[in-house]
């Protein structure tokens, strides 16, 4: 993993002071190592070995470290960046209670690993800026880095990392040394770590023969090593979990600021009565230990548990890829579940990232992966986006040419059936319909342009409130006068049932349309589909609507607002034809009566929360509470209350975790109630150490959704198929379930464990 932060005073001290006065200081665990100079611009200067306080103070400071000229304007506002990389867990647990070789070993791979990512950074994120307001943007001559290689958490624990102290400066092509432009460390972060983790990895397997877990966002720990030993040594990280749990945030803000709160100061040179008093306090020193790794082996023992090496090491070796491994690697990444599936561009940084997921624990070398990367991205699939900033690269994000030939050919697909000449109503069948409605001059136009002008493509963008459903209604009673077909979809089972409800449209999901076309299954032929809220469909779910629907002679609605949410897999598409002229826009906020809640909705929808969240605070529309507990008792009590009138309110979570919670709350109260059946079939088995956890448990009562299509001999079910549990089978592990269309299905074991 690679985490940056700023370099401030405290930084600087808890680098400084950490640093032992002597071995014994260093083997007893109260100082670490000293900082050695590294990086291409730290070769440049002439800097290498051992570095002083004093160095490293003028190096943040904008000097050149052993003379003192001044290289950088002194009044950078950052004065340098922490790039810290840090082993899995589990690699520390074996380096702190192994031997003494395989913990040589161990530091030596981590350092090559820190070596191998600081040059990737180098070579990515290292620029300056350069001509008129810095537009210009420039390659500078690498890092100036005090490397800091660290043994320990703050709560003692093993944990092997290296801190860089970064200067913010590099040297220009011109020869003068100015500041990073740092927001492209940010950027290049996780790359950078994906590239010290797989190399890591390889370094490991070539020098002990490890075999490691499933890479999960990069990661990976070493198989052998048990789950609860792992955990008896992250004491740290339980510490900034609980107090996150306490304050209900999970974010990665949330995540340094409770790392910040429980933060103690980490044990430095100091006398051994005081280290004790701190040892004690951590509860990790036994008395009469001196050695770290006594330490830590005597309290594993404590706790019951050994290092086996003989079970861990030797059991594997580096894996190959071959030219037929290369080429389904490089055809999935373009493909449709690759690096499209979820954004419809990508950067170079993303290829690096994908390629160390992919690729076997232990395989390719770091340069093997880079010239991989080169390869993705001078295949002919792959094209180069010109996004028009000043000073950025116009090749530094691509697409593939099958998702921009999609997009392409729904846009003039839009254009070309503009005169189509379907689904037209005569005037006076839309005038009669539209006849006490009540309409909008905005829906009346609306209503007016979809059943009038014969467009085999209509695009429809209406703020929240608008009206745009209760104009589809209008709309679908005329088409239905005239016999024409219409059928309604949304990406979600609850949008596609608030279309139905609300404008009486027979709706079904987007997956379900989909997958039927795919079976081979094509509209009827004149066919007017309407999509709601198509900003949130993607581009290939659109351009597959868009073909059904042109080879039925129909006509395609799309509604939606792109200013809402956007698409969960790659999209744009919406967008684009949402901004031509041809558009039916409703701007009008007829659902909110309040003039100043619609002034401050208008600004929410363009970007800026600031005045709706006052104008809610001030109507007392925000409820505060304690701490996360308290929150999910909120809300669960508030969607009982709803649930025992039948009509449960929607209840939202940004995190899994915390809709799991919630879950469970609600759960409570309708056990507590009477509402669940007696008998619980549990699913899934424990997750490895930092897996998410899926398991499940269903009783008779329990409202359940489909989260991914099923396709089995017999079983066909579509995503967001909703349901109740009537039916759980504790011999066979399934249940049965009916949907909210009224449909039985029985779910095997195997689908509920997917």
């Amino acid at each position: 993993m690679l985490n940056i932060g700023k370099i401030r005073a405290d930084k600087l001290d808890y680098l400084l002071n950490s640093v032992a006065q002597g071995a014994e200081d260093y083997y007893s665990g109260s100082g670490e190592a000293p900082g050695y100079w590294c990086g291409t611009g730290a070769a440049l200067l002439g800097l290498s070995g051992e570095v002083s306080a004093e160095e490293l103070h003028r190096l943040l400071a904008g000097q050149h470290p052993a003379t003192g000229d001044v290289l950088r304007s002194t009044d950078a506002k950052i004065p340098g960046f922490d790039l810290t990389f840090r082993a899995p867990k589990s690699v520390a647990v074996l380096w702190g209670l192994g031997t003494d070789e395989v913990r040589i070993t161990i530091r030596e791979c981590h350092d090559a690993a820190v070596a191998e990512a600081l040059a990737h950074m180098e070579q990515t994120a290292c620029h300056v800026r350069r001509g008129h307001a810095g537009a210009i943007r420039e390659p500078g001559g690498g890092f100036v880095a005090a490397a800091y290689r660290h043994r320990t958490s703050r709560a003692g624990d093993p944990l092997l990392h290296t801190h860089l102290a970064c200067g913010n400066l590099t040297r220009g092509p011109d020869g003068r040394w100015t500041a990073i432009v740092h927001p492209e460390l940010y950027r290049e972060a996780r790359a950078a770590g994906s590239i010290y983790q797989a190399a890591l990895r390889r370094y490991l397997t070539a020098a002990l023969g490890v075999d490691w877990s499933e890479i999960t966002n990069g990661y990976a720990d070493i198989e052998g090593i048990d789950d609860d030993l792992l955990e008896l040594f992250s004491k740290r990280r339980a510490e900034i979990e609980a107090e996150m749990e306490a304050r209900g945030e999970h974010s990665a803000s949330a995540a340094q600021a409770a790392t910040l709160a429980t933060r103690r100061p980490k044990p430095g040179h100091r006398e051994a009565a005081e280290w004790s008093a701190e040892a004690a306090d951590y509860g990790v020193a036994p008395a009469g230990v001196t050695t770290l790794q006594d330490r830590w082996a005597t309290e594993a023992a404590e706790a019951g548990y050994t290092l086996d090496e003989a079970a861990i090491l030797h059991r594997a070796e580096l894996q190959t890829v071959d030219a037929e491994d290369t080429r389904k690697l490089i055809a999935h990444l373009l493909g449709p579940s690759g690096l499209t599936k979820m954004k419809a561009a990508f950067r170079r940084k993303d290829v690096v990232i994908a390629i160390c997921q992919a690729l076997p624990p232990a395989s390719l070398s770091t340069a093997e992966i880079e010239a991989l990367v080169d390869r993705v991205l001078s295949e002919g699939a792959v094209i180069p986006l010109d996004v028009g900033r000043a000073g950025m690269d116009p090749a530094a994000w691509y697409s593939t040419d099958a998702l921009l030939a999609m997009e392409a050919s729904i846009i003039a697909g839009a254009r070309t059936r503009a005169e189509a000449g379907v689904a037209k109503v005569p005037e006076a069948t839309v005038a009669a319909v539209s006849a006490g409605r009540n309409l909008s001059g905005e829906q009346g136009v609306m209503v007016n342009r979809l059943c009038g002008s014969g467009a085999g493509v209509e695009v429809v963008v209406g703020r929240a409130g608008s009206g745009k459903t209760y104009a589809l209604g209008v709309c679908r009673e005329a088409w239905q006068r005239s016999d024409v077909p219409v059928l309604g979809t949304a990406l979600s089972a609850r949008a596609r049932g608030n279309l139905q409800a609300e404008s009486g449209i027979e709706s079904v999901t987007v997956r379900s349309v989909v997958s039927r076309i795919q079976r081979g299954t094509e509209l009827p032929q004149g066919t007017v589909l309407v999509v709601d809220e198509a900003g949130m469909v993607g581009t290939r779910d659109l351009a597959a609507l868009a073909g059904a629907v042109e080879r039925a002679g129909g006509k395609l609605v799309l509604v939606g607002d792109y200013r809402q949410l956007s698409e969960i897999e790659a999209g744009g598409t919406f967008r684009a034809l949402a901004k031509d002229e041809r558009a039916i826009t409703l701007l009008e906020n007829r659902r909110q009566s309040d003039e100043s809640e619609r002034e401050a909705l208008s600004e929410l929808r363009h970007g800026d929360p600031t005045r709706y969240l006052t104008w809610a605070r001030e109507r007392d529309r925000i409820v505060l509470a304690e701490n996360q507990d308290a929150v999910i008792d909120l809300m669960a009590n508030a969607w009982w209350e709803g649930a025992e009138a039948d009509t449960p309110p929607l209840v939202l979570a940004y995190r899994r975790a915390d809709v799991r919670a919630l879950n469970a709350a609600c759960r409570e109260r309708m056990r507590a109630a009477g509402r669940l059946g007696e008998e619980e079939l549990a699913v899934g088995t424990k997750p490895k150490r930092g897996r998410e956890d899926r398991r499940r448990t269903y009783s008779v009562g329990d409202r359940i959704v489909i989260t991914a299509p099923i396709n089995q001999p017999g079983l066909k079910v579509d995503n967001g198929t909703l349901g109740t549990v009537v039916v759980v089978d504790l011999a066979a592990g399934s249940l049965s379930m009916i949907t909210d269309e009224g449909e039985l299905l029985t779910l095997p074991r195997a689908c509920l464990a997917a």
